[in-house]
């Protein structure tokens, strides 16, 4: 059966998702690509994700990279 409290559970969850995505961009002015692996793990696939730590893995894979 359809429960009232599941939209405002999805709505919370997609805010708050929404709201890391934006604070990605202000905060960190990511790459397209880095941009599009947030929102496809944390607002896509609603994966609990650290904005600052998720940067931080990612400049230090692309820094291996280069070595």
């Amino acid at each position: 059966m359809y429960s009232s409290s599941y939209p405002t559970a999805i709505s919370a969850c997609l805010k708050e998702s929404t709201r890391d995505l934006v604070r990605l961009q202000q905060r960190y002015d990511p790459s397209d690509e880095l941009l599009w692996a947030f929102f496809n793990a944390r607002v896509l696939m609603n994966e609990p994700i650290a904005v600052d730590d998720f940067v931080q893995q990612a400049y230090a894979g692309s820094e291996r990279v280069k070595e």
